[in-house]
């Protein structure tokens, strides 16, 4: 679902534009304390969720009604774990993804505008390999995460199913599309087969990659995409780097400075764009 009004998070703050046009002022909406709020969600009208990562987040979910943000749930009581991503498509469809710690699975869980439940357990070997991070849904029906270990996860029943595609060893990191037939995913380096970041599309029958950067520093990833339209789709990385699809073709949009990382991007349209480094920015 597309924001009404663009927030964006750093470390345990959730900072909100004031206003949608260039001269917005950010305020601090809310801060939780120690946990690390890791992913937001926005539905249309005052439904926001924000996410917690981190040892002491214990899978706790954060809704803001307008009004006042409020601890809506803690999906981790019985066995340590953490949220990294979250997405809304309505009030009464909303994903949000991470994984358990000891063993470390990757975990699914879905708001139907009441309450919060699991959907599944991903696969992997209990190891690092089945983290997720990030979640997308193109209606109630079409629901995609990435993990690690080269993982993208799709349903086509709301989560009720899930299917595995597993490509070259790579920690999938960002995902968004416009519909089910036209979504992106970004992901890191790979030691074990290469050093080029990518992004992959699907056509809403099979994933290929549209680009590749071979010129990003080794270890640095592409962190995340928000696509606006089919010719309009943003990706930001470590390095300060902002890059953008005009239908035809990926080039560099910006790069604000070198020491950056933990990058995050929304867009509204074309000349509405907002990136968020976590890192000090140069430029």
């Amino acid at each position: 679902m597309r924001r009404s009004v663009p927030f964006l998070l750093l470390a345990g703050f959730v900072f909100a534009a004031a206003a949608v046009s260039p001269a917005a002022n950010w305020t601090l909406s809310t801060d939780v304390g120690d946990p690390t709020i890791s992913g937001v969600a926005v539905a249309a009208g005052s439904n926001v969720w924000a996410v917690a990562a981190g040892p002491n987040g214990g899978g706790a979910i954060y809704y803001f009604d307008g009004v006042s943000w409020g601890l809506q749930t803690s999906l981790f009581s019985t066995q340590s774990g953490e949220l990294r991503g979250a997405f809304a498509y309505d009030a009464s469809h909303v994903w949000a993804v991470g994984n358990t710690v000891g063993p470390q699975y990757g975990v699914v869980y879905a708001y139907d505008g009441s309450q919060w439940s699991y959907q599944t357990r991903t696969y992997g070997d209990g190891s690092a390999s089945g983290m997720l991070h990030d979640v997308f849904a193109a209606d109630p029906a079409h629901v995609w995460a990435t993990g690690n270990g080269g993982n993208i996860y799709s349903s086509a029943d709301g989560g009720a199913s899930w299917t595995q595609q597993t490509f070259p060893m790579a920690i999938w990191l960002g995902i968004h599309g416009t519909d089910a037939n036209n979504v992106w995913a970004v992901r890191g380096w790979s030691q074990s087969t290469d050093v080029y970041n990518r992004i992959m599309f699907y056509n809403g029958a099979s994933w290929t990659v549209q680009t590749y950067l071979a010129n990003m520093p080794t270890l640095d990833y592409l962190r995340d995409v928000w696509a606006v339209d089919t010719d309009d789709v943003w990706a930001t990385g470590d390095g300060g780097i902002v890059l953008h699809y005009d239908g035809s073709s990926w080039s560099v949009a910006t790069s604000v400075g070198d020491n950056t990382d933990d990058a995050w991007v929304t867009a509204l349209s074309p000349d509405q764009v907002w990136a968020g480094f976590d890192g000090s920015a140069t430029g």
